[in-house]
């Protein structure tokens, strides 16, 4: 027997997804948070609707997310900020150093 869900969005962890969007068709887009986006889950639902959330280990919360992924969008662009929310990308070099907005 084949379990077929019938929902309409799924926010799932990337690294342990290996559905493929053909075997769900009624999810119409795919949220991913929690950590990096796959190559296999890039490859897979780009275009298709996904959007890849993050949010800092420490909450349980979404800050930023990069809507409706295309396959030629940069795998670690993590989106722009939720409104009411700032969000920080640190590089670390000699400490960490803020990074300008869009870099």
């Amino acid at each position: 027997m084949t379990c077929r869900p019938s929902l309409p969005f799924s926010l799932e962890r990337p690294k342990p997804l290996r559905v493929n969007p053909e075997n769900v068709p009624s999810v119409n887009f795919l949220v991913t948070a929690g950590e990096a986006v796959t190559h296999h889950v890039h490859q897979s639902w780009a275009d298709r609707g996904l959007y890849q959330g993050y949010g800092p280990s420490e909450t349980t919360n979404i800050c930023t997310v990069s809507p409706a992924v295309e396959k030629d969008y940069a795998i670690n662009n993590i989106g722009p900020v939720f409104e009411n929310t700032s969000g920080f990308v640190l590089k670390p070099l000699k400490g960490f150093q803020v990074l300008p907005a869009k870099a």
